[in-house]
């Protein structure tokens, strides 16, 4: 940078946004990891809602529309809300996926 020169120009902003948006995606990842293991449910719908900041960048934002509503549906599910409730009580992410796959399969009665 030249002396006197200001850190406002096109190039600065296009690095800080870099940063910014380096931070987000690194913190969204850390949340995902989370969520694999039924914690955070909470923050798994604030990282749903800060893809939507792509909004400056237009051509992310169809795709975090997308997966903002297909993430909310999911995540207000009522067995979702169950199984990251029993991931919160320290239950671990098998017997979570165990206890649901067995309410899902079909009942045959043997006659």
């Amino acid at each position: 940078m030249r002396p006197g020169a200001s850190c406002d120009g096109p190039e600065h902003t296009h690095h800080r946004s870099g940063i910014t948006g380096h931070t987000v995606r690194s913190r969204d990842d850390r949340v995902g990891i989370r969520m694999l293991k039924f914690r955070g449910r909470t923050l798994g719908i604030v990282a749903l809602s800060s893809g939507l900041l792509s909004i400056a960048g237009c051509y992310c934002l169809p795709t975090a529309i997308g997966l903002f509503i297909y993430g909310l549906i999911v995540l207000l599910n009522e067995p979702v809300k169950r199984a990251f409730a029993m991931g919160e009580q320290g239950r671990s992410a098998s017997e979570i996926q165990t206890h649901f796959d067995r309410l899902l399969q079909p009942k045959t009665d043997i006659i």
